[in-house]
């Protein structure tokens, strides 16, 4: 996997993460329009948020009987954002993916088992300087409250 350059997210989004366009077609027409339009301008937290996590991915990741495709797709994504050595890219990621992925116990158990090394390395990382856990997922998933 290579790294996403920030100007083609949006087209690799759609390239990857099927239901992708599906999820864009449900959001309002002129966010649909500035995300479908990418540009240096456009809010990746926004993106990620409204376009990715909560519509296509989490609902996955909570899923009896989650899409494969849809996971391996967009686990794909996250890696290759992951790969990014944009301050920015690396920020959203941090709060707009890794952090959702600590929502549930479920969430986190399933997505640890499907990130690639540098995502796996990001939420570790994440874990460590903002939550105090040293010893990565397995440790959150064994010592976070997850009342």
């Amino acid at each position: 996997m290579e790294p996403i350059p920030f100007s083609e997210i949006a087209h690799e989004f759609l390239r990857l993460v099927p239901k992708g366009s599906e999820a864009l077609q449900k959001l309002p027409d002129e966010v649909r329009t500035e995300f479908e339009q990418w540009s240096t301008g456009v809010d990746l937290y926004d993106f990620l948020s409204r376009a990715f996590m909560r519509p296509a991915l989490l609902p996955e990741l909570l899923a009896d009987h989650p899409d494969g495709e849809l996971l391996k797709g967009s686990f794909a994504f996250i890696e290759g954002l992951a790969l990014s050595e944009d301050e920015y890219v690396q920020g959203a990621l941090h709060f707009e993916v890794y952090d959702q992925f600590l929502r549930e116990k479920r969430i986190l158990s399933r997505a640890e088992s499907l990130l690639l090394p540098a995502a796996r390395e990001g939420l570790t990382s994440l874990l460590a300087n903002t939550y105090g856990v040293w010893g990565g997922v397995e440790e959150a998933l064994a010592t976070f409250n997850w009342d």
